[in-house]
């Protein structure tokens, strides 16, 4: 066991939130319920070899740290696309829980980035509600004062009220490339053919 005084010079609070948000990243990319932080074994391990670490509780786990995470990657993120073109995408789905979630992403560089995601449970599914939303979405991006990008194009997913709401969107701005997902669209072809 190490001295006490190897700890403390050791564990700096700059360690300590280092090594908390750490544990969130692993949590995230290796697919952990937010429970595992507190279950024996890893207490125990974390105890024996990694010593004087802090222990994280679940509720710490998914609301403070995860807004400190989610705060320096939005701030990485809007840094890195400044004053360049993205694409903004837009897809819908239904998670596990009967929540609606209206995710919204840009690509830049080859990479994909999230905006944001709405909870559209209580909304109703139509082509004027994503458009408010898709709105919403491109005057955050192309704020100076917050993402200052340029939106060069726009995909969304393959139903009824997505196209509507393209074609609505591209009314109000001609000089954006509109496109239909290829993916979703290739998905519903062979669900048809699948399912004859």
């Amino acid at each position: 066991m190490l001295p006490p005084q190897v700890n403390s010079i050791f564990w700096t609070a700059a360690k300590y939130r280092r090594f908390e948000h750490l544990v969130l990243r692993l949590t995230a990319s290796a697919g952990f319920p937010l429970s595992w932080v507190e279950n024996p074994e890893w207490q125990l391990l974390r105890e024996e070899f990694i010593y004087g670490s802090p222990s994280i509780s679940r509720k710490v786990l998914s609301t403070r740290i995860l807004r400190e995470v989610v705060d320096e990657f939005r701030a990485l993120a809007k840094e890195n696309v400044q004053g360049k073109d993205v694409t903004l995408q837009s897809d819908g789905w239904t998670g596990i829980n009967n929540r609606h979630l209206l995710a919204f992403m840009i690509t830049c560089d080859k990479r994909v980035l999230t905006h944001s995601v709405h909870d559209s449970t209580k909304d109703r599914k139509t082509a004027e509600n994503l458009l408010c939303e898709l709105e919403k979405v491109y005057s955050s991006l192309q704020d100076p004062m917050t993402w200052c990008t340029v939106v060069a194009g726009l995909v969304t997913d393959a139903s009824g009220e997505a196209r509507k709401a393209r074609r609505l969107f591209l009314v109000k701005h001609p000089q954006v490339i509109v496109l239909d997902c290829y993916s979703h669209q290739v998905s519903s072809i062979l669900q048809n053919i699948f399912l004859f």
